[in-house]
Formats: C-alpha cells, structure tokens, sequence
C-alpha cells in the first residue's frame, strides 16, 4: 500500500537525520494524525517503537493522557501503561480532584496494565488516596503518613501507638520499614523510656531483657545517633549488638567510651584500659572511670 510505503520512508529519513531529529519527526506524526484516522495512525506507529516513544513524549508535555492511554493500548506498548497512573496527578495539588482523576483511569484502563503487580500497586496508592480523603490528611507516601501519624498518637500521650498498627495492618508495611519509622520518631522526640518499652522485652524464660526488633542492632544504634541521643541511651542499645568488633567500632565512632571501658574492665584486660586510656580527654568522667577500674581491688586481671 502506497501510503504504508510513504509513511516508512518519512519515518526512517526522519530517523536518520541528526539535527532537530525529534521536532522532525513529531512534526510527521502530526501531519499523519490529522490526514489518518486514528487506528490507522496508530497501527502504522506500532511498527516504529520511536516513533511512538516520540509522539508519547509529545502527549506527555500537552497533557494529552486519554490520547495517551490510546497509543499504548493500540500499539501494544502496555507495560507503559503504570506511568499513566502517574502522569495523570502531575501538577496537582488538591487530593480530591486527584481521586476523581485516578479513579477514572483506575476504572477504565486497569485491565490494560501489563503486570499483576502494577495493578496491585496502583490499587494499593488508590486505597490510600481514598484514606488520606477521608481523614484529611495530605503526606506524600505511606511511609511519610505513618511517621505523621506516629507523632500525632505520641504528642497526645496515646503510648499503646494502636492507630500505628491499624495503619500498618492496612497498607500492608513491612516490619522493617514500621519499626524504622517508630524507632526514628520516638527518637526525635526524645522519649527514651517509650523507646524501651517498644523494643526491648523481658524473656520470662532466661529472666534477661531482650531486643525485640527486625532491625540490626548496630543499624539501630547508629539510627538513634541521628537523633542527638544521649551516650548512656546509645550504650544500653549497644549490649545487644551480636559481634563483639562491631559493638567497639560503633561504640569508639559514636564516642560511647564508657561501653568501650566497661567492656575492657569485664574482660580483665588491664593493658587495654591502659592503653585506652591514651584516647580519652585527661581528667575527663571517662578518664576517672579507667583509674577506678584499674585500681580496683577486686579484679583479678589477666594481663
């Protein structure tokens, strides 16, 4: 067909031409949209992945989304198809006209979707959309809402954090990113002893406290440093890192000196207190705390 045949050759003197290549080339598919209708156009594109990425772009910039949402379903480019849930919010600020466009494109082109794990994805930011309507609320992602909603239940003195774990049940967060986000409020709002009591449980077993979180215990530790928390919180947090160098490498980086002495003290090692005690201010609390260790009459030190 003559006109198959003039709009490959077009397309490929286009694509061969250095200089405005893009322009050029957008500047054909315009002429063919208005002289073609739309699934002839459409057809011939498909057998061009440039030139549909090309015209997508243009759709893109104008804000052209249903047009959008043509050219991939009839090109067969539907692995695109999660970016149009995207696009279609862009540049807007109230949540409820958000909805109402999300819904659209959520109820007409969610069959299109490419993946079974974009339709969850999509279903699951729609959910929360929808949520946020409801109780007024306007973070940028799930994450972002439940350190929000963290603060809000903690500066009411709601401590049992109950409207947390509905959150997290709901949206499905993982333990990892709950326990970071808890962890990194409760810190920043300096509330050590509700810290405490979030993480750390007495094992009625062994009689011994023991931390209870997903998160490793030197990852947790360092968190906490973020926070300008004090060194005796940092040190009670230490203990249950599981490797012995870790624990003094983090403890000597975070200046927690008194972990590093009180471990060298229960080790009997006289000759490292003494040589740690070339590292610490002279006269310092740190200081004083090596000479009553080493002095101390009840050790029986093995070197």
């Amino acid at each position: 067909m003559q006109l198959e045949c003039d709009f490959e050759t077009w397309l490929l003197a286009v694509s061969l031409k250095v200089d405005n290549k893009i322009i050029e080339l957008c500047d054909v598919i315009l002429y063919l949209k208005q002289t073609l209708k739309q699934n002839i156009c459409f057809q011939q594109l498909s057998k061009w992945k440039m030139a549909v990425n090309h015209y997508a772009y243009y759709l893109i910039v104008n804000n052209h989304f249903q047009e959008l949402a043509d050219l991939y379903i009839a090109t067969g480019a539907t692995s695109n198809m999660r970016q149009l849930f995207y696009l279609i919010g862009k540049d807007v600020s109230a949540n409820d006209v958000l909805c109402n466009r999300l819904e659209h494109v959520y109820t007409e082109h969610l069959q299109n979707f490419a993946k079974q794990e974009e339709k969850v994805e999509v279903s699951n930011n729609m959910l929360f959309l929808q949520w946020q309507l409801e109780h007024g609320e306007s973070a940028t992602s799930v994450i972002e809402q439940l350190a929000f909603l963290c603060r809000k239940e903690l500066q009411k003195k709601n401590v049992a954090l109950t409207t947390i774990s509905e959150f997290k049940k709901q949206f499905k967060i993982d333990d990892y990113d709950f326990e970071w986000t808890v962890m990194n409020v409760i810190a920043s709002l300096q509330m050590w002893s509700l810290l405490s009591e979030f993480f750390i449980k007495h094992n009625w077993f062994t009689k011994k406290q023991v931390f209870k979180t997903i998160i490793p215990s030197d990852v947790f530790v360092y968190g906490l440093s973020k926070h300008c928390s004090p060194k005796e919180v940092l040190e009670e947090y230490l203990v249950y890192t599981t490797s012995t160098e870790k624990s003094l490498r983090l403890a000597q980086k975070l200046g927690c000196h008194k972990f590093i002495i009180q471990y060298y003290t229960n080790q009997k090692d006289r000759s490292a207190l003494i040589a740690y005690k070339g590292r610490v201010l002279p006269h310092s609390e740190e200081y004083f705390f090596i000479e009553n260790a080493i002095q101390s009459l009840d050790k029986k030190w093995k070197n």
